[in-house]
């Protein structure tokens, strides 16, 4: 997995369009096959580099994980990966969508809400 932390100081996967900030990042070739979206864009909500950058290292945390459970699913089971895939992302964009529903951000193990 990708160290969250060092992208702390830099501005990997964000993108400025007009004056807000959107998390940008493609879906790593090694999962591909696992996860079939090309690029993952989602609008921060914020004007502040610092926000911004602060919202990127939860958003890209939580793919970490996805990936990685995708993968742990994948050499787990290889005979049912698609079905184990769509319930991963279905779990997945459940919290995200419940969390960010209630003005939270999801961050996965362990990580809590945050506000």
């Amino acid at each position: 997995m990708v160290d969250v932390m060092k992208r702390v100081e830099d501005n990997s996967y964000l993108e400025q369009r007009g004056r807000v900030w959107w998390y940008n990042r493609r879906v790593p070739r090694k999962f591909a096959h696992l996860d079939t979206r090309k690029r993952i864009k989602e609008s921060l909500g914020t004007t502040s580099i610092e926000q911004a950058r602060y919202k990127r290292d939860l958003l890209a945390g939580s793919d970490d994980h996805y990936w990685a459970s995708l993968q742990i699913a994948d050499e787990a089971r290889p005979s049912t990966n698609r079905e184990v895939s769509e319930a991963v992302r279905r779990r997945y964009r459940m919290a995200t969508v419940k969390a960010l529903a209630s003005g939270f951000t999801y961050q996965p193990q362990g990580g809590g809400l945050s506000r």
